[in-house]
């Protein structure tokens, strides 16, 4: 099985100057968990997660941010993971489960020439396991 057989198509996406609380409003409207960010020229350069929001609302809430005079009008930039993990669509499940192990990752984004063709979550490595031994 490879990637492109698991993959969410069609992946939403997000520009790196647009205000948080888009961010956050998109990954609740559309109940998923994570948005590739992409910069001005469309290339991929992050990538924004439901566990980033966590970690910032409980800064937020322990006043850290407020202490250290960082705005509440941060940028989707602010808080993105920069190094992405991608892999093409061809990647084999074995690797996708790997690369995921070994970058303490939950997904991968996947790319085909350069485009972002998908998502890979870890549920959905875990559910291609699952289906291929049943």
């Amino acid at each position: 099985m490879r990637a492109q057989d698991i993959m969410t198509p069609n992946v939403l996406t997000i520009n790196e100057n647009k205000p948080l609380n888009e961010a956050r409003q998109i990954l609740l409207e559309e109940d998923i968990t994570a948005l590739p960010v992409l910069s001005d020229e469309k290339d991929l350069v992050g990538i924004i997660t439901q566990t980033d929001f966590f970690q910032l609302d409980a800064l937020m809430s322990s006043n850290v941010i407020k202490q250290h005079g960082l705005s509440d009008d941060l940028l989707v930039r602010d808080l993105m993971v920069k190094n992405t993990v991608t892999l093409p669509e061809t990647a084999h499940l074995s690797e996708l489960s790997r690369t995921m192990v070994e970058n303490h990752i939950h997904r991968v984004v996947i790319m085909k020439d350069g485009e972002i063709v998908g998502l890979v979550t870890a549920m959905d490595v875990l559910k291609a396991v699952v289906l291929s031994v049943s």
